[in-house]
């Protein structure tokens, strides 16, 4: 394995320190720029305001503007670039000198600075004049001990870099906000060193799945904003507990862990945390901290599982089969029935796992889900067959994540498009085996590093047979869970679900009767032929 490279964040706002050009045209003290004797001279009369002493002569005080706006004609001749030009480059937004300023909001007044004082511009007065550094997507795997020249630094963002932790030794103690989304952040406990009066915290989208004793007053007496969302955290008591010891919170987000499946999550955190002012992004109203008044008491009904409603009123838009359209030009046999019911393949219970399927990634805001299986079937008897009929695949109109969770099939009308397998011979489920196998996504095998294998299983509603118009089902079934970090990344990536025909072939009995009388008779006549041949002899 290839070792990362480990880049420090000094080294990286170095970088970007240096796509500034202060000592380079139009910045710095060039050739291009008037003497700095006369730069010196022009700010402290400007400073001070210094007015030369009033004269009665009419030649002394023409003497006195010549020799002012003779110098100044002097120092700017043809070789040279007027300061209120140079700035200009500097601030003009389609100026090719115009840079990225996006990464500190003191980037581009230090850049000014540096054409009209570039005398400023030292190491000790940039280190001190930052008071926001953004390094973003730059790799970062260490915050250095170098980040400490930053004395006056009060906002530091290292989002999108590959922080496994943070040293909080290393962090100025005017630190007040700590912005460190999207790393690789697992564990806390060198961020809890000694860390300096933070206000805000940001730790959404890493790898944390437990915080143990580190996010608490003792460490956070000043915190007043928390991120944590998009984690793997599941234990949703012990959080709040953790939680309840910050005196300052006000603005918490737990978006996107396993946890906020729960169905008391909300409630449960809003009666704990009395001093929350917004969860989520969401502000609490009033009558929303009313409603959910002595929640946090009822810890026994706040279980760590998710529970599932799926309800269907009606299949719609299945066209008429055949068989019906010319009832009479149809064989009296065999007897077509056909049943139609629908199929979520939702995530197993958590048991042993013998049986594993492969689910795609799925935009959960896409116009589509996933093709639906070809076929089913059904037991075969003596007088009965069964084989596949036409697959029915619904194309939903965009399902948020929380309908997803709970799909309520009357609140939309899924389109319907049908297809008609080829005929089958031979055994029906090799067949089917080697339909599933053929229609499987091409994108299967270019998007493998997006696949995570899940085991699934079917749930399935009553059966009906067709008629025309709406099918009514008013069929329901609540489904309980409790491996949420696994229920998570399966409603991440989406649910299939699909209409399935059932096609039953009924043949009558006597064909087969007749049969096996016809082999009785001729044994009987042969014996006949048996009992006359030993007569004769």
């Amino acid at each position: 394995m290839t070792s990362v490279q480990k880049i420090p964040a000094f080294s990286a706002f170095e970088k970007q320190l240096r796509t500034l050009c202060v000592t380079e045209f139009p910045c710095g003290s060039g050739t291009w720029r008037e003497p700095e004797a006369n730069i010196l001279l022009k700010s402290r009369i400007k400073s001070k305001k210094l007015e030369p002493p009033p004269t009665t002569s009419r030649s002394t005080r023409s003497d006195k503007v010549s020799s002012k706006f003779s110098v100044t004609l002097k120092d700017f001749g043809p070789q040279f670039e007027k300061t209120e030009t140079l700035e200009e480059y500097v601030i003009e937004a389609h100026s090719p000198w115009n840079l990225d300023y996006s990464w500190s909001n003191e980037a581009k007044q230090l850049r000014e600075i540096a054409v009209r004082s570039p005398w400023m511009i030292n190491e000790k007065f940039i280190y001190q004049y930052f008071k926001t550094l953004r390094i973003i997507d730059k790799n970062v795997t260490e915050v250095d001990e170098a980040v400490l020249n930053f004395t006056c630094l009060e906002e530091l963002t290292l989002t999108c870099n590959l922080l496994q932790q943070v040293n909080s030794k290393n962090l100025p103690m005017s630190l007040q906000v700590l912005e460190l989304c999207a790393n690789q952040i697992s564990d806390l406990f060198t961020l809890c060193v000694k860390p300096p009066p933070l206000k805000h915290l940001g730790l959404g989208y890493n790898k944390l799945s437990y915080l143990d004793e580190y996010i608490t007053g003792d460490y956070w007496p000043s915190l007043l904003s928390l991120d944590l969302s998009h984690n793997d955290l599941c234990d949703l008591l012990d959080l709040i507990k953790k939680l309840s010891t910050l005196p300052k919170l006000r603005n918490l987000v737990l978006q996107g862990n396993p946890l906020c499946l729960i169905p008391g999550y909300r409630g449960y955190t809003i009666d704990s945390l009395k001093k929350l002012s917004i969860l989520d992004d969401i502000r609490i109203s009033a009558d929303e901290r009313h409603r959910y008044k002595g929640l946090s008491k009822k810890r026994e009904f706040v279980l760590d599982e998710a529970k599932f409603v799926f309800d269907v009123k009606y299949i719609k838009g299945v066209p008429m089969p055949e068989e019906l359209k010319n009832p009479e030009e149809e064989p009296e046999f065999p007897m077509i029935e056909r049943r139609y019911y629908v199929q979520f393949m939702f995530l197993e219970e958590r048991k042993d796992r013998p049986d594993m399927f492969q689910v795609m990634h799925v935009d959960v805001m896409g116009s589509s889900l996933l093709d639906s299986e070809d076929s089913m079937t059904a037991d075969q008897t003596q007088d009965q067959q069964t084989e596949t009929g036409m697959t029915v695949t619904a194309d939903s109109p965009g399902l948020t994540s929380t309908e997803q969770g709970s799909i309520i099939a009357g609140s939309f009308i899924p389109k319907l498009q049908l297809t008609q397998p080829d005929e089958i011979e031979g055994n029906p489920l090799d067949q089917n085996q080697e339909t599933m196998r053929s229609q499987q996504p091409s994108e299967a095998s270019e998007n493998k590093d997006e696949e995570t294998k899940i085991a699934l299983s079917p749930i399935k509603s009553t059966a009906v047979q067709w008629s025309e118009g709406e099918m009514e089902l008013n069929w329901s079934e609540t489904i309980t869970r409790d491996d949420l970090y696994t229920l998570r990344d399966f409603l991440k990536q989406g649910m299939q679900f699909s209409i399935i025909e059932e096609k039953v072939l009924s043949y009558p009995i006597e064909e087969e009767t007749n049969s096996d009388s016809l082999k009785g008779a001729k044994e009987n006549k042969g014996d006949k032929a048996k009992d006359k041949k030993d007569k004769k002899r």
